[in-house]
C-alpha cells in the first residue's frame, strides 16, 4: 500500500450536543461526550468530524463509502472525461473526505475494525480512529469491533474466531469498563 495520509478535524462543539439534549427535557444539560457515546442517544449526532483520507486504495474508499448513515463521503472522481479519471484498478490511489457524525464513527468502527473487512481497510480505519482519539478520546472508547460491541456475538456467516482469543477477552473487558454495574446488570 502506498504512502497515505489521514487527518481528522472536529467541526462542531459539544455545546450543540447539550443544546440538543435541552430540547428533549426541561432543564440544563450537563451531558459529556463520554455519556452520550456510551448511551448513543440522538444528540450524539450533533458532533461532526471531517475525515480527510489522501492517497488511499480505491477499494478501501469503496468500503468506507458504503457507510451512508451518519456519513457523507466525497471521493475523487475516476471518470475518464473528468480531471482525476485514470486507471481504475483496485489499488488506484484516491482521495476521500467524509463529514461524519460521532454515532456514524461508532457504527463504521463496528464494521471496519472487524477482521472480515480487508486488512488495508482495517489499518486505515485504525488510523482514522487514532486521529479521532487525538481530539475526542472519550468517543474512541466506543469505536470497537462489532463482536466487542455485541459482547461476543458475531453476525458474520464465517466468524473469524477472534471471540475465542485472549486479545478479544482483553478488548471486551476494556470496553465493558466504560459501563456501570447497573448497566451491565450486575447487582
Amino acid at each position: 500500500m502506498e504512502e497515505y495520509k489521514i487527518q481528522v478535524q472536529k467541526v462542531t462543539d459539544e455545546k450543540w450536543m447539550r443544546i440538543a439534549c435541552e430540547k428533549t427535557f426541561l432543564g440544563k444539560s450537563k451531558q459529556s461526550m463520554d455519556s452520550m457515546a456510551r448511551q448513543e442517544h440522538s444528540p450524539l449526532r450533533t458532533q461532526l468530524y471531517w475525515v480527510d483520507c489522501e492517497n488511499i486504495p480505491l477499494f478501501v474508499a469503496s468500503q468506507l463509502n458504503r457507510h451512508h448513515v451518519g456519513s457523507q463521503p466525497f471521493q475523487l472522481t475516476h471518470r475518464t472525461d473528468r480531471k482525476g479519471g485514470e486507471d481504475l484498478g483496485r489499488w488506484t490511489p484516491t482521495d476521500l473526505g467524509m463529514f461524519v457524525n460521532a454515532h456514524g464513527l461508532i457504527n463504521i468502527a463496528n464494521e471496519r475494525l472487524c477482521f472480515q473487512a480487508s486488512g488495508e481497510t482495517t489499518k486505515i480505519f485504525e488510523d482514522i480512529k487514532a486521529g479521532v482519539h487525538k481530539i475526542e478520546p472519550d468517543l474512541t472508547k466506543y469505536m470497537v469491533k462489532k463482536c466487542v460491541y455485541r459482547n461476543g456475538l458475531c453476525n458474520e456467516d464465517r466468524c473469524c474466531g477472534y471471540v475465542g482469543s485472549t486479545k478479544f477477552r482483553e478488548e471486551l473487558a476494556e470496553y465493558l469498563d466504560n459501563f456501570s454495574n447497573k448497566q451491565l446488570v450486575i447487582y
